[in-house]
């Protein structure tokens, strides 16, 4: 599948890692592949132990695409919310791919505000199920050229 995608980045793509982080495989395929199409290097993993411990111990800044981090003992949230408390995992750039109906329903909700300040003080995007494809790499993009520029 050829991608059309017009960029006026001041970087190589391919210079950049993409951690893409959901626990759909299917998802984490298509947008592994749409991004190493567009040349950006990527990481796919399932497993948020797993991207833990990559965003811990990576050398260089990482741009995260997270989906659905949601498994038994573990959340997408609490895994932003350790980001934001970690001077080693603020240097990345994060997006948060969410499905969580009510929290994009139901804005006073309690979940909604942790969530809404987590991500504003990461400086993360969000970006609401389903999207377009023009959209994610708008927002990987735009991640990129904030830690690269």
């Amino acid at each position: 599948m050829a991608i059309a995608h017009e960029t006026r980045l001041q970087f190589t793509p391919a210079a950049v890692t993409v951690l893409v982080m959901d626990v759909d495989e299917g998802i984490r395929s298509v947008l592994g592949d749409l991004l190493q199409e567009v040349g950006y290097g990527v990481v796919t993993l399932g497993d948020v132990h797993e991207a833990k411990t990559l965003v811990n111990t990576a050398t260089e800044p990482l741009v995260l695409v997270i989906g659905n981090a949601q498994v038994p003992d573990y959340a997408g949230l609490e895994f932003f919310t350790e980001a934001a408390a970690s001077s080693s995992r603020r240097r990345h750039a994060y997006i948060y791919l969410t499905t969580d109906t009510y929290l994009t329903t139901v804005p006073g909700s309690s979940r909604q505000k942790e969530l809404d300040q987590v991500l504003t003080s990461l400086g993360a995007q969000r970006l609401p199920k389903p999207f377009d494809l023009p959209s994610l790499l708008a927002g990987v993009d735009a991640a990129t050229t904030r830690l690269y520029a």
